[in-house]
């Protein structure tokens, strides 16, 4: 626990998704709790318009700063394996929270490595969407099966 006696909480998710930020926005009202969120990238091609935004009482940290422009726009790149991950074990281990609430198997995976090093509790967020039914791949499915 945090010196102030509020429970940091570390929430990743791949981007901003405009439906959570009420979420967030009520969570970080909360004296009880330090609400940090960690995105993969600032913004995605295929989601004109969800961008960070400031919440109120929130701390947002962008993962990969590389998937955006400089004017801000998005653009389509080639996925680079192992960037995410790393940044996020850093930054748990700069944030020292006392929860990682994340959403889907890579960051799952990354919490649980940095949680070798450090002590905290993890939590999943699961939210249904179209993308996860078309996720056909055998690899990704046996992985999501040993994971969830």
């Amino acid at each position: 626990m945090q010196a102030s006696n509020r429970q940091r909480v570390l929430f990743v998710q791949p981007v901003l998704a405009p439906y959570s930020v009420p979420r967030y926005r009520e969570l970080a009202r909360s004296e009880l709790l330090d609400v940090h969120i960690a995105l993969e990238a600032k913004c995605l091609p295929t989601r004109p318009g969800w961008v960070p935004r400031d919440i109120e009482g929130c701390q947002i940290h962008v993962l990969d700063q590389d998937k955006h422009t400089a004017n801000g726009t998005c653009e389509k790149q080639t996925a680079r394996p192992g960037r995410v991950p790393y940044r996020l074990v850093g930054l748990i281990t700069q944030l020292k929270p006392d929860a990682v609430i994340v959403c889907n198997p890579t960051q799952f995976l990354c919490a649980l490595l940095a949680k070798t090093m450090h002590k905290f509790r993890i939590g999943l967020l699961l939210e249904d969407s179209p993308l996860s039914e078309r996720r056909k791949n055998p690899v990704i499915q046996l992985l999501r099966k040993l994971v969830y």
